[in-house]
């Protein structure tokens, strides 16, 4: 069976760190979701903007810019996952009180 992708496995370790309510999350776990999400937005708005170029037929004279930046919005992904990944106690494991 193939390794569970890593987006798998940050879900999963969200999950199984959900704090209760009077136990604050890991420092810098706030940040990192927060970069997280304007990450994958950013990335959706130009690849977004990639395909409105491409289907509103003006040519690819843009679509390299776009999608390098999209490429470094992806970047920016996977560096909040893995920091998250590692701020975050894995399943079944239990966070020092």
């Amino acid at each position: 069976m193939p390794d569970a992708s890593p987006d798998a496995a940050l879900f999963a370790a969200l999950l199984a760190s959900r704090p209760s309510p009077a136990t604050p999350p890991p420092d810098g776990t706030a940040e990192l979701v927060l970069r997280l999400a304007d990450s994958i937005r950013h990335g959706s708005a130009l690849l977004r903007e990639a395909a409105a170029e491409l289907a509103g037929g003006r040519g690819i004279a843009r679509l390299p810019d776009l999608l390098a930046q999209a490429e470094l919005a992806s970047l920016e992904q996977a560096a909040c996952a893995r920091g998250l990944l590692e701020v975050l106690p894995r399943p079944g494991e239990r966070r020092a009180a």
